[in-house]
């Protein structure tokens, strides 16, 4: 639901099913047990405004501000809850454009027996470029991503009732007690599509580097995709490459879905 309250802000929420403490959590809900509460959350709740044209402030619990290729980094699922800063700038035609993401999220709230929200937190700056020529349209980002403090996240994945029901991938300290690695990671990310017999012929490129971590720290995601199953009788086929190391990015965020990050939504 977005409800626009002038030309220049909005309000915005969205409701959703699955379990609300799957991170990130799979969009579904069994609809047996008769008469029995269905788990249903508030995904995003949230306020946009356009002080000026170019530019756009979020606050509250949103989608990702940042250009995503794939899945690699962010899943779809996961909402960010905090403030973000959006800037675009456009030529005359809009055949090229530049853009700035910014985020500050918490991310420790649900997370933290004490509730220190200062513990815990994502830090994230992205810069994109479009470009369309000719029919081919592409889009190329650069980010850095930091999340601070993570060991928080790995004391709510086991703690007995877990506060956070999800498998992750990343590598466990010497002690037990935290992540072998930090996450301050760059991230490399991009996308190419044009029009092949009046139908989107589409290549995905994504690809992390965790210069915080000793070894284990790089991912690599590929795909390409054709067609469009976003209308009714649509189809698309794709096929993807992955290659994700253990500390590459911080996975109690990420889809990869082929390593079960999803298997308790």
């Amino acid at each position: 639901i977005n409800k626009p309250v002038n030309d220049r802000a909005e309000f915005g929420m969205q409701l959703m099913t699955g379990d609300p403490l799957a991170l990130p959590v799979a969009g579904w809900v069994n609809a047996s047990d008769f008469m029995t509460e269905k788990p249903i959350h508030v995904q995003w709740l949230f306020a946009r405004m356009v002080p000026i044209a170019g530019v756009t402030l979020w606050g509250g619990k949103f989608t990702t501000p940042f250009f995503r290729s794939t899945q690699l980094v962010f899943d779809n699922d996961i909402p960010h809850e905090g403030l973000a800063q959006q800037l675009r700038f456009a030529n005359a035609d809009n055949s090229t454009a530049w853009g700035i993401n910014l985020a500050q999220i918490m991310i420790n709230q649900p997370l933290s027996s004490t509730k220190d929200v200062t513990r815990t937190y994502f830090l994230g700056g992205q810069i994109v470029g479009e470009f369309n020529r000719s029919g081919m349209a592409a889009t190329v980002a650069l980010a850095l991503y930091g999340v601070g403090n993570a060991d928080s996240i790995f004391v709510a994945e086991n703690l007995t009732p877990r506060r956070v029901r999800t498998n992750n991938t990343n590598r466990p300290n010497a002690t037990g007690n935290g992540y072998l690695s930090e996450f301050r990671y760059l991230n490399l990310s991009a996308r190419i599509s044009r029009s092949v017999y009046e139908r989107p012929f589409t290549l995905n490129l994504d690809y992390a580097f965790n210069p915080a971590a000793s070894n284990e720290r790089q991912g690599l995601v590929a795909m390409l995709t054709y067609g469009n199953h976003r209308n009714i009788g649509g189809a698309r086929v794709a096929i993807q490459g992955f290659m994700v190391q253990a500390d590459a990015v911080a996975t109690v965020f990420a889809n990869i879905d082929y390593i079960q990050t999803n298997q308790n939504g």
